[in-house]
């Protein structure tokens, strides 16, 4: 991912420089997505007989397609799913070794709406800020098992549900590129997020909400534009 992001910020300096760029009329469509890959791990001894460990894994994206309400505006419909595994272990040789290990399996469906507005530095660099409402459920499968010297003592699989309302604002850069495309880069968020279980749900009737900041330094969200159809291109002399 970081990567990534260097040839990214290198494509923001060199392009400048080129003479075609697309243009982003009123009435035209454009599909696009933002994706984000997540992965992390822990290793930390809490005595000198145990042993714990954790790794986090997962993809989230966000399906777009909207029109260009205006040269600076886009109105979009957004599609997400987010899947992300996070498995941890807890070792401990008191008495034997015990081995208690735990996965956790998490998938989101979603669906909202969102708009974009653009500030321009130039004809092929910007920024841009949007503000989006998405509505989502959730699946959590976990499966927890604990082993005694090597033999499974006790194995366990739980599963529940829960809906999520998110409301974001996030400023972002993006650069144009050749006629059709457009990439961005999401800088951070700014979110409120409720959550409650449907009917049927251990924790039915409970809800909670947070408000929150994320700040994208290393790990940005990319993105990609694509405008459809056929309109003027303007081709300046350098």
């Amino acid at each position: 991912m970081k990567k990534i992001n260097k040839i990214f910020l290198s494509i923001l300096f060199v392009l400048p420089s080129v003479t075609v760029f697309s243009q982003f009329t009123p009435g035209r469509w454009a599909v696009g997505g933002e994706f984000s890959f997540v992965n992390s791990r822990s290793d930390y001894s809490t005595t000198n007989t145990s042993f714990s460990s954790g790794t986090s894994s997962g993809l989230n994206s966000k399906i777009y397609a909207g029109q260009f309400l205006t040269e600076k505006s886009y109105l979009h419909a957004i599609l997400n799913f987010d899947i992300t595994k996070v498995k941890n272990n807890f070792e401990s040789t008191v008495g034997g070794l015990e081995v208690r290990s735990s996965l956790s399996n998490i998938y989101t469906f979603g669906a909202g709406a969102g708009w974009r507005r653009y500030f321009p530095a130039n004809k092929t660099l910007g920024f841009f800020v949007q503000g989006q409402a998405t509505i989502s459920r959730t699946w959590v499968i976990n499966e927890v098992y604990f082993e005694h010297n090597d033999t499974v003592t006790q194995e366990t699989r739980t599963s529940q549900q829960f809906n999520s309302l998110r409301l974001n604002i996030n400023p972002g850069a993006y650069v144009n590129v050749g006629k059709h495309w457009q990439f961005t880069l999401n800088l951070g968020s700014l979110y409120y997020i409720q959550t409650w279980y449907p009917k049927g749900q251990d924790l039915y009737g409970t809800r909670t909400s947070a408000f929150g900041m994320d700040v994208n330094i290393i790990d940005f969200k990319l993105g990609v534009l694509y405008l459809i159809g056929k309109t003027p291109v303007i081709i300046e002399n350098k």
